[in-house]
C-alpha cells in the first residue's frame, strides 16, 4: 500500500444537551435530560512533504524496452502499481505518467503510476499522494532503451 507515512490525528470531543419537557395526562411533568457525547477524529497527513508534478505533454512517442511505461516503473521503483498516486484518487493506476517536478530546479522526467483520467491531464499540476517513487524516464539510465 502506497502512503500511510507520518499520518497524524485530530480528536475534537463535544458534549451536547438537550432539555424537553412533557405533560402526562396523569398532571405529572416531567423534565427529560438527555445528554449526548461524540468524538470526531480526522486523521490527515502532514503537508510539509508533498509532491507537485506537472504532466508532460507529447511523451507517447516515447518507448523502452521494459514493455510499458507502467511496467518501467515497477521494474525500477521495486514496487507494485496499485492506485493512482494523485492526492484524491482512488482508481486503479493503469499507465506510468510521464511528469515533471514543479518548483524545483530538476528539469528530468520521471515515470509515475496514474489512472488514464489523471494521465490526460496535460500539462497541468497534480498533487502526489504520500512519498511516491519517481523513476527516472530517462531510458539510457535505466532499461538502455
Amino acid at each position: 500500500m502506497q502512503g500511510g507515512k507520518g499520518l497524524g490525528v485530530v480528536v475534537v470531543q463535544a458534549e451536547a444537551f438537550f432539555v424537553t419537557s412533557q405533560y402526562s395526562s396523569a398532571q405529572y411533568f416531567s423534565v427529560v435530560v438527555m445528554a449526548c457525547r461524540f468524538f470526531i477524529v480526522w486523521h490527515f497527513q502532514p503537508r510539509s512533504n508533498v509532491v507537485r508534478v506537472r504532466n508532460i505533454n507529447g511523451t507517447s512517442d516515447h518507448d523502452c524496452r521494459c514493455g510499458s511505461w507502467l511496467k518501467h516503473w515497477e521494474l525500477f521503483s521495486k514496487e507494485k502499481a496499485s492506485l493512482c498516486v494523485e492526492e484524491s484518487c482512488t482508481n486503479e493506476a493503469t499507465v506510468g505518467a510521464h511528469v515533471q517536478k514543479i518548483s524545483s530546479y530538476d528539469n528530468d522526467w520521471y515515470i509515475i503510476p496514474l489512472c488514464k483520467h489523471h494521465n490526460n491531464l496535460r500539462g497541468e499540476e497534480i498533487e502526489l499522494y504520500g512519498s511516491p517513487t519517481l523513476v527516472s524516464a530517462n531510458v539510457s539510465e535505466t532499461c538502455g532503451g
